[in-house]
């Protein structure tokens, strides 16, 4: 059995995917928002949680990540409506594996979270996150005991 992982995500950004440049090239877990523009106001509000991510194991970063979805057969890009854009928090972790694990599982019964893996349960070590910062929608504390198999 592995040692609990307790993490204290504070997430960062609310970035709008055109200026995903501005997304720090970081290890850790990001959350998708699908966003639709205020015709009164002009701007841009957050909607529904979409999906969670991670940085890959190797080079990648939240960064190049998010660049993937901007592929039009992407998860959480097939999830947004006419006229919806994707926005993007994240949270640096040395744990983005558990982390994102624990994200999906939390909040697996999202209407529109488009994570196609990681949504029948969590599996993995004993993990303790908390959520703040730009984490709207989210779970302040997730708390799953180990099931590993």
């Amino acid at each position: 059995m592995r040692d609990a992982v307790i993490e204290n995500l504070k997430f960062e950004g609310y970035i709008l995917e055109d200026n995903y440049a501005q997304i720090p090239e970081i290890k850790g877990v990001y959350c998708a928002y699908a966003c639709t523009k205020n015709q009164a106001t002009g701007k841009w509000e957050l909607g529904d949680i979409v999906y969670f991510g991670k940085s890959e194991d190797g080079d990648s970063t939240i960064r190049a990540r998010v660049y993937a979805h901007m592929d039009l057969n992407d998860n959480a890009r097939s999830t947004l409506k006419e006229g919806e854009k994707l926005a993007y928090s994240y949270a640096a972790t040395d744990n983005p594996d558990v982390c994102e694990r624990a994200l999906v599982a939390k909040h697996a019964e999202l209407q529109r979270l488009a994570n196609d893996k990681l949504t029948s349960g969590y599996v993995g070590p004993t993990v303790l996150i908390s959520t703040s910062g730009k984490n709207q929608g989210m779970a302040n504390v997730i708390l799953f005991l180990t099931n590993e198999r």
